[in-house]
């Protein structure tokens, strides 16, 4: 059973991770737009980093990462439901004000929410599962994620 939590908190960080860098919004009439969540830009003289969100949610993914797999503090599992808590909601808001801007008619524009987002969702919500199962083991035995 700690085995396939394992492999489930694995799966729902690289979903996080992936998500973090796919397009998070659409917007556009004849030309469209595309929003990523986290993209690098080279170009041959400068190098371009857009965030739109996406270096908030590989921050607290690398934090809750590191956290986990670390006996660093004390109380790691109460930070660790914080944390995925946090990129939840974060992912749930972004969402939210997509759909609300599209909804009240501010613009004439298409507005949709794009892959990452959704993926950052299934992830935070991997993440918040497998972290309230694994309080519970802990209290079993003394266990760390590997």
């Amino acid at each position: 059973m700690i085995k396939h939590i394992s492999i489930l908190f694995n799966f729902g960080e690289a979903l996080v991770i992936l998500g973090s860098f796919l397009p998070w919004r659409f917007e556009g009439d004849v030309i469209s737009y595309v929003y990523y969540g986290f993209q690098i830009e080279i170009s041959k003289t400068n190098l371009f980093f857009h965030d739109d969100g996406g270096s908030i949610v590989l921050l607290f993914a690398m934090f809750l990462l590191f956290l986990i797999k670390t006996n660093f503090i004390k109380y790691r599992f109460v930070v660790a439901k914080i944390v995925s808590f946090g990129i939840l909601v974060f992912a749930l808001i972004k969402i939210l004000v997509i759909s609300l801007y599209q909804s009240q008619n501010m613009t004439t524009d298409y507005h949709a929410v794009g892959i990452g987002l959704i993926l950052v969702l299934i992830g935070a919500s991997v993440l918040i599962y497998i972290i309230f199962n694994m309080t519970e083991f802990s209290r079993e035995k003394q266990f760390r994620l590997m």
